[in-house]
């Protein structure tokens, strides 16, 4: 796993699964702190992923996600999940239709059991 940043700070995880077809699940951590609110992140086997950490995207600030983003519009981000439930959490309200969603201390946490979801802001 390594990570790059953007101008404004914003950061992509890239993880390798490079395991020939065992899929593999872990927790991340980043000098002592649980990155991804200490979520599994889940990878098929033989593959990678490119996740959003504090990256603005779409008017949203996506705080993290453990999903891929497929898609950015005006006012929305498309994600891909990685296993059966992927977990975003976006800075300030959004939405997301069929998620199960909390908002804690200033940010939209959003459960989503689908391939592929739309985050919108508000």
């Amino acid at each position: 796993m390594l990570t790059t940043k953007d101008e404004h700070g914003g950061r992509l995880l890239h993880a390798f699964n490079v395991t020939s077809g065992y899929a593999e699940s872990c927790t991340v951590a980043e000098k002592g702190k649980a990155l991804f609110g200490g979520e599994r992140l889940h990878l098929a086997g033989a593959s990678a992923a490119m996740l959003p950490l504090g990256l603005a995207a779409g008017g949203l600030h996506i705080a993290y996600a453990t999903a891929e983003i497929t898609g950015i519009a005006d006012g929305r981000v498309t994600f891909r999940s990685l296993g059966d439930e992927a977990v975003v959490a976006v800075d300030g309200r959004a939405r997301c239709e069929g998620a199960k969603s909390s908002y804690e201390g200033g940010r939209t946490i959003l459960r989503v059991r689908r391939g592929e979801f739309t985050v919108r802001k508000g």
